[in-house]
């Protein structure tokens, strides 16, 4: 006796990766449709990486998805070469639903398992039986299947105290009079030759007031009045001169909530030639779907959001969820191009009542994580 798995290949991978982890066949069966707009190629993807996982025998068969009598003799050929002592499943998540109302009727096994996986990883069984679960959610095969892998990425616990010292250092800075003019500056020069600017010893003046890079100690020292500060370390440029200890301050509440080890930063999406295609500054495994952040300190074009849902859409599939969120409050537009886009957004600084003042209040961990868990469990449409 054999198990035979039969699950139906629409756009979104997962759910099918996930059946199979769930009903752990002997036999699959993958059902696809032809042509060049079909999901036959997907497929092939989904088949070769479940040979990594050594799931060998593995079959494609297509099928049309616009005639009932073709779909039906289909059907009907495939349940009919399946013996009657094999154990059959039938995993109808994905592929189109003509597909999923013609096999939960005409299967003629009443012993049969035919379910679908919701998007948070629970079995939703409509034949047979199956214990209450939800199945394993694997962030890097989902990347895989949608033909996008995750090579490149930092994650949340490899970082440092001295990480930590710089973010909060910056952060206090950009609360006082004077940095802004400086750091604007240093950022124009640094803009204008990536490559070779911080190799050499830089510096930048106002008003006695300075930021100088020392090249060989790799060290920002910056002078506001009669404050004093250093940043240093391997993230230190990256850190002050592209707003990276923002994204580190926004990563470390999600780090406080999802741990160390489920937050990724800079995750760097390659293109066919190997060229950085998309960065995604944060994306964290909530444990049955993926979150990814957008994280800016302020938006300077609308357009930033159309691509953030372009991104989240080509490399998190349907599943996952989109956060945008920015040091203060967006305005009424940006807040609309969000909402129209299923783009959950909120800020690190806003202005709240405290005792009848209005206050600038920062937004803490326990407040973001109020705040996910508004969305982060509800369907995506």
């Amino acid at each position: 006796m054999s198990k035979v798995h039969i699950t139906l290949v629409g756009g979104q991978p997962t759910p099918v990766y996930q059946g199979v982890l769930l009903s752990n066949p002997d036999k699959i069966i993958l059902l696809c449709s032809p042509g060049k707009h079909g999901t036959q190629e997907l497929a092939s993807t989904i088949q070769e990486n479940l040979g990594t996982m050594h799931y060998y025998n593995v079959r494609i068969e297509s099928v049309v998805i616009d005639d009932v009598q073709a779909i039906t003799d289909k059907l009907n050929i495939l349940f009919a070469s399946i013996p009657a002592e094999d154990e059959l499943s039938i995993n109808v998540s994905s592929g189109t639903k003509i597909w999923s109302v013609l096999c939960a009727q005409l299967c003629p096994r009443p012993d049969a398992h035919i379910y679908c996986l919701a998007q948070n990883g629970k079995v939703l069984t409509t034949q047979g039986y199956c214990e209450e679960k939800q199945v394993e959610f694997d962030m890097f095969m989902q990347f895989n299947l949608l033909q996008h892998p995750l090579e490149n990425y930092t994650l949340f616990s490899k970082y440092t105290d001295q990480e930590t010292r710089n973010q909060q250092t910056i952060e206090r800075l950009y609360q006082t009079k004077g940095f802004h003019p400086l750091l604007k500056q240093m950022i124009v020069e640094y803009n204008q030759d990536k490559d070779h600017y911080l190799r050499s010893d830089q510096s930048v003046e106002i008003d006695d007031n300075y930021i100088d890079w020392h090249a060989d100690a790799q060290v920002f020292v910056i002078k506001l009045g009669e404050i004093y500060e250093e940043i240093g370390g391997k993230y230190a440029s990256s850190m002050l001169l592209n707003t990276g200890w923002f994204e580190y301050g926004v990563a470390s509440m999600l780090a406080e909530i999802y741990g160390k080890q489920n937050v990724y930063t800079n995750c760097i999406f390659k293109s066919i030639n190997q060229q950085d295609k998309n960065e995604v500054d944060v994306i964290v495994h909530t444990g049955q779907k993926l979150l990814f952040v957008e994280c800016k300190t302020k938006i300077q074009n609308s357009t930033d959001i159309d691509k953030f849902h372009s991104v989240v859409q080509n490399y998190g599939g349907n599943g996952s969820k989109a956060l945008f969120i920015t040091m203060h409050e967006m305005d009424a537009i940006q807040q609309e191009k969000c909402n129209d886009n299923h783009i959950h957004h909120t800020c690190t600084y806003r202005r709240m009542d405290v005792r009848g003042e209005k206050m600038m209040v920062r937004t803490t961990s326990t407040m973001l994580k109020q705040q996910i868990q508004e969305f982060i469990d509800y369907a995506n449409y």
